[in-house]
């Protein structure tokens, strides 16, 4: 049965591409929740090759299909959702337990009254130096910044979604736009809670290389670069560290 709008307590929606091996994972920490929680989950397909699909639809969630784009994929996740509040979480992501009650409570704290956010900060789901400096960096990031990422399970209120044009059709960066326009109408909520999220492109890259790669990508972005260069010389040098 399809969910009238306001039914449900958030629409958490998924974009995902080749991801049978962390969707389940994923899943599980959204559907995991006490029984007055209802979250509606769609997960948007970018036209996987692998089992992502039918893993998810085990899991009895809606599945939409799009073209591959996560800013296009989360675009139609959101147009879909019946929910007031919409939290973009990326599939090879975990949320914390009790994350709903955790965001409920952290946006009707007065001093912290706003119509988005998203998770303090994120740990890697293999424990180490890495992701204890990680977690500290994102920490610092995202209250003293207000740049949290997208990894870091952005959710936001449908009509003020709406209102800032919600993503752009970008191939990066398309969870740093949005926050910059969010920013506009206020400071993110930061819940005191971690992400877990796949420790993958940081072990395949390394620490060192993987936060200057995106940082020297942030930089061309705000220096005006064209995203479709950046993006290419994104994946170029992933590739490269790889060989």
């Amino acid at each position: 049965m399809e969910l009238a709008l306001g039914d449900c307590n958030i629409s958490v929606i998924i974009p995902c591409l080749n991801e049978a091996d962390h969707i389940d994972k994923a899943l599980q920490s959204v559907l995991a929740q006490p029984s007055g929680a209802q979250p509606e989950v769609l997960v948007v397909d970018g036209q996987s090759q692998d089992a992502t699909v039918a893993l998810a639809r085990a899991h009895g969630v809606k599945v939409l299909s799009s073209k591959p784009s996560r800013s296009r994929q989360m675009n139609v996740g959101a147009e879909a959702a019946s929910c007031e509040l919409l939290l973009f979480l990326h599939a090879d992501c975990i949320l914390p337990e009790r994350y709903f009650e955790a965001i409920q409570t952290t946006r009707s704290l007065k001093r912290q009254r706003s119509s988005w956010g998203a998770f303090e900060t994120i740990r890697l789901d293999a424990p180490g130096w890495q992701s204890s400096f990680l977690q500290a960096t994102v920490r610092l990031r995202s209250r003293f910044l207000h740049l949290p990422y997208g990894d870091q399970a952005i959710f936001v209120e449908r009509d003020l979604f709406r209102r800032v044009g919600s993503y752009k059709q970008m191939p990066l960066l398309e969870d740093v736009d949005l926050v910059c326009r969010l920013r506009k109408h206020g400071p993110p909520a930061l819940v005191q809670k971690c992400i877990t999220t796949s420790a993958r492109r940081w072990q395949r890259l390394g620490l060192l290389q993987t936060t200057l790669l995106n940082q020297g990508v942030l930089l061309g972005w705000r220096l005006g670069v064209d995203v479709q260069v950046l993006a290419k010389w994104y994946h170029r040098a992933g590739r490269r560290n790889q060989e």
